[in-house]
């Protein structure tokens, strides 16, 4: 009897270590179980209970802190670092020759009263007239006058401007200048010159001279000159001439003339005379 319960007793021993054992393994994998899920959800703390070394007893672990994969989360970017494209804005030169273009006499005499050196004219078709007090009050001597577009624009002076003041005609402009003025004439101006005013014509520009008027042409100009007026031309100039006119020609310069014209220059024999 004694050695059977001894064996009962080493069985039901080794029975309750088994039990014990499985137990152990039973918990360990819950608390796996319990683990994984939580990292599937994506939360930043785990409670985990392990088997202690007693049977039926359980220690609860301290809260581990989690961090989620770098690889599952989206970049945070600051707005403070975000770049934004700056705007483009018109440059100062550019800006103020839109909005301060002059449309009448007044308003340029106003401008070179004020110190203004570069103003530009705009008529726009309709007609203007500048004369010696439109300029008389200039602060500086040192300005330019420049004559866009379709303008119209009638010029008289008694006095001629100073070297350093400038009158100057571009697009398809249209001028008249009498008396003693000093013009440059670019693109396609048309421009009438009387009396004892000087063109200075470059381009496609097209200069009516009568009187005693002067004009400088190069580049491909046209030039109608009568009376007593005189033209210096070169380039591709091209010369009709009647009356006294006189004429001096270089390089590819020619011209069309009546008897009575006196032509000098180097290009002398470029000329046509109409019987």
């Amino acid at each position: 009897m004694i050695t059977a319960t001894t064996e009962q007793s080493c069985a039901f021993s080794a029975l309750a270590q088994k039990g014990s054992s499985v137990k152990a393994r039973l918990d360990r994998r819950l608390a796996d179980l319990a683990l994984t899920a939580s990292l599937g959800n994506g939360t930043r703390s785990v409670t985990a209970r392990v088997p202690a070394n007693t049977e039926n007893s359980h220690k609860v672990l301290e809260t581990a802190a989690f961090t989620p994969p770098t690889s599952r989360t989206e970049p945070h970017v600051s707005t403070s670092q975000t770049k934004t494209p700056a705007k483009r804005h018109r440059s100062p030169a550019r800006q103020q020759r839109t909005e301060q273009v002059s449309r009448n006499s007044d308003s340029v005499r106003e401008r070179l009263r004020t110190g203004a050196t570069t103003v530009v004219v705009d008529t726009t078709g309709s007609e203007i007239e500048f004369d010696d007090r439109t300029f008389a009050k200039a602060k500086t001597n040192e300005w330019t006058i420049r004559i866009i577009g379709t303008s119209l624009v009638r010029i008289h002076l008694d006095t001629p401007l100073p070297e350093t003041a400038h009158i100057v005609a571009t697009d398809a402009a249209r001028l008249q200048v009498t008396g003693r003025v000093r013009l440059y004439a670019y693109t396609n101006t048309v421009v009438d010159a009387f009396d004892e005013c000087i063109v200075i014509a470059r381009n496609h520009a097209a200069i009516n001279a009568c009187d005693s008027a002067q004009v400088n042409a190069t580049d491909s100009t046209f030039v109608n000159a009568y009376d007593s007026a005189v033209v210096y031309a070169e380039g591709d100039a091209v010369v009709h001439a009647s009356g006294n006119a006189h004429l001096v020609l270089r390089d590819g310069a020619r011209a069309t003339t009546e008897r009575g014209v006196t032509v000098h220059g180097p290009s002398r024999k470029n000329v046509c005379v109409r019987r």
